[in-house]
């Protein structure tokens, strides 16, 4: 009956143990679904900067030739008398 009884309770610890870990592997796995929507928006937000820096890019490259077509239109480049 000894024999019977403890393995009776080595099973019950057994399956508190894997209940245990069932939790774990639970919460690992919202985690994870958390994380995957976390970089999911993080890609979304640096796509937007990015597309800002382009425009960005683009009206400063823009102001630059713009700036120099007037300054040749006004005589910027004549040399001599």
């Amino acid at each position: 009956m000894s024999d019977i009884s403890q393995f009776v309770e080595r099973l019950q610890n057994a399956h508190q143990r894997l209940d245990l870990h069932d939790g774990r592997i639970n919460r690992l796995e919202v985690n994870t679904a958390e994380e995957k929507v976390r970089a999911v928006n993080i890609e979304k937000s640096l796509t937007k900067i990015q597309d800002g820096i382009t425009w960005v890019l683009r009206l400063v490259v823009g102001a630059l030739i713009l700036a120099a077509i007037g300054f040749a239109l006004k005589g910027g480049f004549h040399v001599g008398p």
